[in-house]
């Protein structure tokens, strides 16, 4: 049994996500773990966090409401992510393209397929990690992303990882 509580230092998050890891290749996981959790986020909203393991690479997302972003008198939502990409594997990665659906009130609404992140395409060698930030405004105060990523295993073909979905709760219209 693994327990977990949430905390918005990136390096807690890392060491989880370490001991998951290896929890999963000591039993030989194929499909590996994931997980999701939820926290208020002071007044506003809450921060949601997901984690995916998979071999050979790990996905944590932080997403929290942007209040000074956002007008719920116009139904805008503002929501930044923190995301962080760790490889596991003995082979250098390079994140080739990312795939994210966005949903509003449980209503699908958006859906974004591009080429890497943030206008990157990085290369994380064999115990690298990569972090970028980004925001998306959605028309109620509740909703959720999930997504993929595909990374080209130098060498080893192509390798797509799943983001598991996160929450995007904006709580001060929710009360």
């Amino acid at each position: 049994m693994v327990s977990v509580c949430y905390c918005r230092d990136q390096r807690i998050i890392a060491l989880l996500s370490v001991c998951l890891h290896l929890i999963n290749k000591k039993n030989n996981c194929e499909r590996g773990l994931s997980f999701s959790t939820s926290r208020v986020f002071g007044s506003v909203g809450s921060v949601s966090t997901a984690i995916q393991l998979s071999e050979p690479i790990s996905v944590s997302v932080n997403a929290f409401p942007v209040e000074e972003e956002s007008d719920p008198s116009r139904n805008l939502f503002a929501f930044k992510y923190d995301v962080r990409i760790e490889n596991f594997s003995s082979d250098t990665v390079q994140l080739l393209e990312r795939h994210w659906i966005i949903e509003s009130a449980e209503n699908r609404v958006g859906e974004v397929i591009g080429s890497g992140v943030v206008g990157l395409q990085p290369f994380l060698e064999p115990g690298q990690h990569f972090e970028y930030s980004s925001s998306v405004t959605i028309r109620d105060p509740v909703g959720g992303m999930r997504g993929t990523y595909i990374f080209n295993r130098l060498g080893s073909g192509l390798l797509g990882v799943e983001i598991p979905r996160f929450s995007l709760v904006y709580l001060s219209v929710c009360n």
